[in-house]
């Protein structure tokens, strides 16, 4: 076999117990060490939260006293402590808190060490008055100005700053960013502050009412990013991680969480692998590691392991991190291979109840239409076609079965939230609606959501708190991706091949027309109204935690996570549908998921000497999963009438299967964070995993990982830059891994039920052996390497992200084939490798950021390589499409050298225009007008040595761009993505280009061959499309408008009269426009993506059979908040 591409080898990286007595010993002298440490020095930079409202600088002071060591020195008789404040710091560096604490002047500080030493300004200081108190007396020459403050998106702001420039005067803002301040200048200037947010500066002009909004800093090195089982500030990253936040994933109205990750994530591709409401979306984090194993990214939410995003209300989320390397998924063990989605829902903070409403409504339409033959133009093709049958009579009907499957469809979402706390408690509480209908008739989705998140303060060193969610999802779907023949197809499929020339109804039979030109074919119209597919599902989720603060920087956590998923199919197929003409179809499906976590952690952070940042982790977590279900059939049903729910009147009852399986992991976790002043950055982690589901020689894996980084912006030469405000080198390298297969797969295994004959008598309760025992079966490992760079420019103004990485996965879990000598076809094993090697790049610009006019960009484009180096011995193993034509069954192909998702066939190569043409060659199927391949090999014949590899459905790169402007109230949003070199198999072509058939075609075969140099594109009449070939792999290449949304902030001025603290009136849009030349409805499709077969999922990519459409969604929305 030639191959007609080849990837160039890469070169090849190589790299090379203590007893019980010694663990507790080496706990006890670290416990010591890190005891004794502490008390001999305090850092500068340590993080302070602290969370007050309207409270004296005095008593600000004492909370930071409480919560730290550090002690304030000052003389009382020189300062005034008694300025009301409000201030709300969460985890913040002490110098960002006395900042914010003094801005107005009222004292001079300095941290040595522990000590903060405040002196006065050595101006006479002025008592800030509260919002709420009178007004003082005014001078002659002052004036009163009064307004709000809040955020770009018109939130108010409490706790904000107002100072009169150059002197100390000053007021905060109250619970609804309400101020107002008497100034000794009519044209004095304000000066407003709010921690995260860039201070401004306006000048009052006369002015009497001033209304400000903030912007959010743009430096963003002090925020504060999740990571595996803690947080991290940005600044002090040395592994690859991407941030969201609510309001960049809320930004667009997507139906699910992970397509508003779309074009904003580098690293991460995300594809529906279905436009059904409801249907399954696939994400791969820097491409895919396994051939037989689950990769998608293991979902972590709110720090309880194996979330699943289906059921997430996106108007939930406050922040979401994306890990993409080793030193920051290792933590994760043997499920962090494929990246891990670190999910935090929104909680209450401090301060009076707040309500927030969102709703938006709108509609659906499929993108594109297929261009087919109308009935005029398929009855003459085929009337010229002496194989087919003859119609002379008049045309019944020029049906579009297009028109009549498809609608215009509603979808709707209902948000309501109540948030808030007092000193020692905080809650959030919210309820959501979704409903989707789809753009095919009768299918649609609908989810429902109520979520309960507490923190409970008891006294000063325990906290304790829950996160519970419940969803019920109700799916009804229509036949998508699956199924030929007497199964009638996928709903679109049999739209596009049914001939136009009969109507859809039969009013003499009160029935739907049955296709009178192909009897085993289905009337779509049928299909969609008379077979029931309803999937519901209840998912209970939910944590338990508890924190006690040990010493000072030492904290216990105890976790328990619960999940439970219910799920229910229930499937009928009338009896008027052809497959099942007079017996219909029933089946019901049930399964139970229960998952048990129990972490416990130890988190140790200190730092000494001013300059040495330390945290430690060590934690031991265990973790059971159990599945259990039920599943059966009928047929044999004398009326459509009970549906389902009569499945015990069949005559004709199935088997009923039972199954049940159990998976336990045990873990022992620990990490080391290490920083020396801010400029040299080391993070080690390691964990150790014990499953249940591999074999008894290897229970156990260990991942450790390890990475440094240096930010040269904090040397000496680079601090005082004007030019360069971040500049970080990054490196890393570590070992994941996957389970990759199902409990038991190790064992030898027994199959019951098997027919044996005694004679004429028939017996099933026979048992055979049906899997060969594995006592080797370990883990997938993947070895990953990672260089970074993080540059910012004018204050992070411009914010520019490169990275390389290199992933190796071995020991891949494969289901190999076995000589026929051993009595077994297969046995999973431990075979082969595959690596992924890519760039990264990321690049944030603040183009404008004026006091009305505000404008931020977002572009990120990343590479992904994928190649099998090795599948144990094995080569060009030819994988079937699942179509029910034998000419493109097999289409793909699975061989070391080339990337998953490879197709395999012939390379179309025109039309035979004459008989010399079909003499030049040895084609035992060439004729005038009949397809053509090219001689891949060059031995003068075609035949299947002259099949190779004709396509690969993975992109060479994917970007996104995104903008955010706001002028004065208005904001404009809009995202573009784009996906680069991937190609698509559409297997419905191979029945649309027939010629002359008795099921219709494409409109282009109209141009069909019909004698030399008429065609070279299109075959003869009557003759067939040819085998597996390059004619049906298209470049799937696209640009999409994402997303396009404009809104209008209602002004502060009427939110006033009618007591709201924002509103937001806003118009969407999703996927409106799409730039490709792929001829099928949408290029991002992948039909074998949702497959139950995770092996298929994996190798079988970028097959179009029969998907759902493409969908643009127009939304108008309302945000409220009380």
């Amino acid at each position: 076999m030639k191959k007609l591409r080849n990837f160039p080898k890469k070169r090849k990286y190589a790299f090379p117990k203590f007893d019980l007595k010694m663990k507790i010993s080496l706990l006890l002298i670290l416990t010591v060490f890190f005891q004794l440490q502490a008390e001999t020095g305090y850092a500068q930079k340590a993080k302070i939260t602290v969370n007050m409202t309207n409270a004296s600088i005095l008593e600000v002071m004492n909370e930071i006293e409480s919560v730290s060591e550090f002690k304030f020195f000052y003389s009382s008789q020189e300062l005034d402590l008694s300025r009301k404040v409000s201030i709300n710091a969460k985890k913040q560096r002490i110098d960002n808190v006395l900042r914010e604490l003094f801005s107005n002047g009222v004292a001079i500080y300095k941290v040595i060490e522990k000590q903060i030493v405040l002196t006065p300004t050595g101006t006479s200081t002025r008592v800030i008055q509260p919002v709420k108190q009178s007004k003082p007396t005014q001078q002659p020459d002052q004036a009163q100005v009064s307004g709000t403050v809040s955020d770009s998106n018109g939130t108010p702001l409490p706790g904000a700053n107002i100072v009169e420039k150059g002197t100390t005067n000053g007021v905060v803002t109250d619970f609804d960013g309400n101020f107002s301040i008497s100034i000794a200048d009519a044209n004095a200037t304000l000066v407003v502050s709010y921690i995260g947010f860039e201070k401004k500066e306006v000048a009052v002009n006369g002015q009497t009412s001033i209304n400000v909004s903030l912007q959010e800093s743009t430096s963003g090195l002090d925020e504060v990013v999740v990571i595996g089982y803690g947080t991290q500030a940005k600044s002090d990253l040395t592994g690859a991680l991407v941030s969201l936040d609510d309001e960049q994933i809320n930004s667009i109205n997507a139906p699910r969480v992970e397509e508003r990750l779309k074009a904003q994530t580098p690293g991460v591709q995300i594809s529906s692998t279905s436009n059904h409401p409801g249907g399954t979306v696939q994400i791969r984090i820097r491409g895919s590691n396994s051939i037989q194993g689950d990769n998608n990214p293991l979902i972590v939410i709110d720090g309880l392991i194996g979330g699943d995003l289906t059921f997430i209300n996106p108007n939930d989320i406050a922040s979401l991190e994306v890990l993409k390397d080793a030193s920051a998924t290792a933590i994760y063990g043997s499920r962090g291979a494929n990246g891990v989605i670190i999910v935090t829902t929104k909680k209450g903070r401090k301060g009076k109840p707040t309500v927030n409403l969102n709703i938006y409504g709108g509609v659906q339409n499929v993108n594109k239409k297929i261009d087919l033959l109308n009935a005029n133009e398929w009855t003459s093709i085929l009337n010229q076609n002496p194989n087919s049958i003859n119609l002379d009579g008049p045309i019944a009907a020029d049906t579009d079965w297009q028109d009549e499957i498809f609608q215009t469809a509603p979808i709707q979402n209902y948000q309501l939230s109540v948030s808030g706390g007092t000193e020692n408690t905080n809650y959030l509480f919210s309820l959501n609606y979704f409903d989707q209908e789809g753009v095919i008739k009768n299918a649609d989705f609908n989810r429902a959501t109520i979520r309960l998140n507490l923190e409970q303060k008891l006294g000063k060193k325990i906290r304790i708190g829950n996160n519970l969610s419940f969803s019920r999802t109700v799916n009804n779907l229509v036949k998508m991706n699956e199924g030929f023949g007497n199964d009638g197809g996928p709903v679109t499929f049999a739209a596009l091949i049914s001939s136009p020339a009969y109507p859809v109804f039969d009013e003499s039979i009160n029935t739907f027309t049955y296709n009178p030109f192909e009897p085993i074919a289905e009337n779509p119209v049928r299909l969609v109204n008379q077979r029931d597919d309803v999937r519901s599902t209840n998912y209970l989720f939910g944590n338990l935690y508890g924190e006690l603060d040990i010493v000072k920087g030492l904290t216990y956590k105890l976790n328990f996570g619960y999940i439970l998923r219910d799920f229910l199919q229930q499937r009928y197929d009338s009896r008027e549908l052809v497959g099942v003409q007079d017996i219909g179809f029933a089946n019901v499906n049930s399964r139970n998921q229960t998952d048990y976590l129990l972490e416990h952690t130890l988190n140790y952070s200190n730092t000494f000497n001013e300059v040495h940042n330390l945290n430690v982790l060590a934690g031991f977590t265990t973790q059971a999963i159990e599945n259990k279900g039920l599943s059966t059939s009928a047929s044999g049903f004398s009326s459509d009438e009970l549906g389902f729910n009569g499945i015990q009147l069949a005559t004709n009852l199935g088997p009923a299967f039972t199954f049940f399986d159990r998976r336990t992991l045990a873990s022992f976790l620990g990490r080391i964070n290490y920083s020396y002043g801010g400029k040299y950055l080391l993070s080690a982690s390691f964990r150790a995993d014990g499953a249940s589901v591999f074999a008894k020689n290897n229970k156990w894996a260990y991942f450790p990982s390890a990475s440094v980084g240096w930010r040269i912006s904090q040397e000496e030469f680079l601090k005082d830059s004007k030019t360069i405000s971040n500049l970080k080198l990054r490196g890393s390298y570590g070992v994941t891994g996957s389970q990759a297969i199902q409990p038991y797969q190790s064992l030898a295994a027994f199959q019951s039920g098997v027919a044996i004959n005694f004679g004429e008598e028939v017996a099933l309760n026979g048992s055979i052996p049906s899997r060969i025992a594995n006592n080797d079966l370990k883990w997938e490992t993947t070895t990953s390497y990672n260089v970074g760079l993080d540059l910012g420019l004018f204050n992070q103004r411009i914010d520019f992200t490169a990275e390389y990485y290199y992933k190796k996965t071995e020991d891949l879990l494969f289901d190999k084939e076995l000589p026929k000598y051993t009595g077994f076809s297969s046995q999973v094993q431990n075979i082969g490798s595959m690596r992924n090697e890519g760039f990264e790049f990321a690049l944030n610009t603040v183009n404008v950021n004026s006091d009305t006019f505000r404008w931020n960009t977002n572009f990120n484009i990343f590479f992904n390589e994928n190649e099998v180096l090795d599948l144990g011995g094995d080569e060009n193993l030819i994988l079937s499409s699942g179509s029910v034509f034998s000419e493109i069954s097999e289409s793909g192909i699975l061989t070391p050298g080339e990337p998953l998702g490879s197709f395999y066939g012939f390379v179309f190569d025109g039309i035979y225009q004459n008989q010399a043409e079909v003499d030049a060659i040895n084609d035992p199927r060439g004729a005038p007008g009949r397809v053509k391949f090219k001689d891949v090999n060059g031995d003068g014949a075609i035949d299947s040595e002259d099949r190779t590899v004709i396509g690969n459905a993975q992109p060479d790169f994917i970007w996104g761009l995104t903008n955010n402007l706001s002028y004065k109230n208005i904001d404009l949003d809009f995202t573009l993505q784009g996906v680069q070199g991937n190609e698509v198999f559409w297997t419905t072509e191979f029945q649309l280009s027939r010629v002359g058939r008795e099921s219709n075609s494409l409109a282009s075969i109209r141009n069909f061959w019909n004698g030399e140099g008429t065609s070279n594109t299109v075959q003869g009449l009557g003759e067939g499309p040819g085998d597996m070939s390059s004619r049906y792999i298209h470049d799937g290449s696209y640009i999409r408008l994402q997303n396009l949304s404009l809104g209008f902030n209602f002004p502060r001025t009427l939110l006033d009269r009618l007591k709201i603290q924002a509103a937001k009136v806003y118009v969407s849009g999703q996927n409106l426009f799409t730039i490709t030349n792929y001829p099928g409805y949408d290029p991002e499709v992948n039909s074998r993506g949702g497959n139950d077969n995770l092996s298929n999922q994996n190798i079988l990519l970028g097959y179009d059979h029969g998907g759902f459409p493409g969908v643009k969604i127009y939304n108008i929305g309302l945000n409220l908040t009380f």
